[in-house]
């Protein structure tokens, strides 16, 4: 395109979408969209970008004539049909419309909990910055990324402790090029961040209440121990299965896979008669120390997924303490509590195996 009016239907069109995104961000009066850059609103997959155009703000470009702007030097009419879908994403981009930076929607294939289905190639800066917003909103910095993960199954043993402040200071392009963070330790984090604010999107703090996501297997648990000590009695046996162990062994294979799940299992005496590391070393042919490697991997997964478990379950075991040591009741406590919260888990987190 050179200066002047446009010569083809094509650009006549692009001139036109362009007026009418021009007079929609007038009436928007929204400085700080503005300010933004436009490219703050490209994602990685968006093709033939008009890069002379990214730094300019959205102030400077809707301020500019089209005919100038299509004369800019690199600036064909592919790039131009570029431009002016960039600026309809701002024009769609709610997220400066109230002081608390309400989110507009996200594309509707990034269902929350779906690893196999997020794309973190469909995030730009906009879309990073309204998650970030959400975490911040909620105080949400200091809680760990592998207690708000989907599973950690998809985050990298050596981020599980990482808090949400590791990452709130950072744009998305920092974030990409974080030494350590490949494709996917960053996709993990984006995760992370991306389903928090699509839980929580829709909730506002009311006076002193604030929601707070928590690993979904924690409430029914807490909720279970807290009746149990405000019962005279001790709890059954087939309650402290039910409760206990068979939620405890299922957050275990959501996090650490298949094998571990098994292993725990059959220490418990959970659906088969309970195992010993000699004989479970046997069946999976490897050595005894391997299979207590492996058995760490649960405390680990609760020390980050539910941290306050040691508590709970300091308190429930109180009132075993009356009973025969050969109770049912004590032995199928005591190897959950040993499982779930040795006395040491300080050492560095064996290899997990993922099946």
């Amino acid at each position: 395109m050179k200066p002047g009016r446009p010569t083809s239907p094509e650009a006549y069109t692009l001139l036109s979408r362009f007026d009418e995104i021009r007079e929609e961000l007038d009436r928007g009066g929204d400085a700080a969209k503005m300010a933004r850059p436009l490219g703050y609103w490209a994602l990685p997959r968006d093709r033939r970008l008009p890069y002379a155009l990214l730094d300019r703000t959205l102030g400077d470009l809707i301020g500019t004539a089209f005919t100038v702007i299509s004369a800019t030097p690199g600036i064909g009419p592919k790039k131009i049909a570029s431009l002016v879908m960039l600026l309809e994403r701002a024009v769609q981009d709610g997220s400066f419309k109230t002081a608390e930076l309400a989110a507009s929607p996200e594309p509707p294939e990034q269902t929350p909990g779906s690893p196999d289905r997020f794309d973190p190639v469909a995030v730009s800066e906009s879309s990073w910055e309204r998650w970030q917003n959400t975490a911040r909103r909620f105080e949400l910095g200091n809680e760990s990324l592998g207690r708000l993960a989907a599973t950690l199954r998809t985050l990298p043993t050596v981020v599980w402790k990482i808090p949400l402040n590791r990452y709130l200071g950072l744009s998305l392009g920092e974030l990409r090029t974080l030494k350590t963070h490949g494709d996917k330790r960053v996709r993990a984090v984006l995760e992370v961040f991306y389903t928090i604010h699509r839980i929580l999107q829709g909730s506002e703090r009311y006076g002193r209440l604030l929601v707070q996501p928590i690993p979904f297997f924690v409430v029914p648990i807490e909720q279970w121990i807290r009746k149990e000590l405000n019962c005279p009695e001790v709890p059954r046996l087939e309650d402290l299965r039910q409760n206990l162990a068979l939620p405890l062994l299922n957050q275990i294979e959501i996090d650490a896979g298949e094998t571990v799940h098994r292993l725990a299992a059959g220490r418990l005496g959970i659906e088969s008669p309970v195992e010993n590391a000699r004989e479970q070393a046997h069946r999976l042919g490897v050595t005894r120390a391997r299979i207590y490697q492996l058995l760490e991997i649960c405390a680990h997964v609760m020390d980050v997924r539910w941290p306050d478990g040691r508590w709970w379950l300091a308190e429930l075991g109180k009132k075993f303490e009356r009973l025969d040591p050969e109770d049912e009741r004590v032995q199928l406590f005591a190897a959950t509590w040993s499982m779930a919260y040795p006395e040491r888990i300080d050492q560095e987190l064996p290899e997990p195996v993922w099946s």
